[in-house]
């Protein structure tokens, strides 16, 4: 059921984030794309809240009938859902963003990379915080060297704590393309994004494995 419930909850915070950025938009919003990307159509830009709320109905229905059945396992109805959310989030935030351009018919689009690109990785990584939360020791792990598999204590500690970093990256991720999209429009954001994975998940999750090792005479 908590996997269900977080899913339901990122919803709910993607609706909210929807509303407040449609405030800034343009009365009228383009939204159809033609073959060679130009803009083709014009709709409301409240019609943006068409996909958040069908994504609120939708995984509160889930959490719902999930809060009934709590015994019964829905592994792929979780990873279903978490990718239908995830892809139809993804293709409205890009086209909030092309729309925040002001674009008119049949003139060539302003396209937001730094979203197209890290928004699909955080939203990765949002998945495998779920999964490395969870981890079993019997599973692939970036961290699987030998003084954390020398403890089920440790393993686990450790990648609660990698989940929960992951996460945070994920947010990081996010709020770092939406203010390089409005303010820094720079391409150094990916040598800080690697970055970000690499010391903030990384090496600090490694560090604090071996911290927990040396705790516990692992190694």
């Amino acid at each position: 059921m908590k996997y269900s419930r977080s899913i339901f909850i990122f919803s709910i915070i993607n609706l909210i984030c929807t509303f407040i950025c449609i405030k800034y938009l343009p009365d009228n919003v383009i939204f159809g794309i033609t073959g060679n990307f130009y803009a083709s159509e014009f709709i409301s830009k409240w019609a943006n809240l068409i996909i958040p709320i069908a994504q609120v109905i939708c995984m509160g229905i889930i959490y719902f009938v999930d809060v009934f059945n709590r015994n019964v396992p829905h592994k792929y109805r979780y990873l279903i859902s978490w990718v239908a959310i995830a892809f139809t989030t993804y293709l409205m935030w890009v086209l909030m963003f092309l729309q925040l351009e002001n674009n008119e018919i049949g003139v060539p689009l302003n396209w937001p990379w730094t979203i197209i690109i890290l928004f699909p990785i955080a939203l990765f990584l949002f998945a495998e915080g779920f999964d490395e939360y969870n981890k079993n020791p019997n599973e692939f792990s970036i961290f699987g060297v030998k003084w954390v598999k020398g403890s089920s204590l440790v393993w686990s500690k450790t990648h609660k704590m990698a989940g929960i970093i992951t996460e945070i990256v994920a947010i990081t991720l996010i709020v770092l393309s939406i203010v390089n999209e409005l303010v820094w429009h720079t391409n150094w954001i990916y040598l800080v994004a690697v970055l970000i994975w690499v010391f903030v998940y990384y090496l600090f999750t490694l560090l604090y494995s071996y911290a927990l090792a040396k705790e516990y005479g692992t190694n």
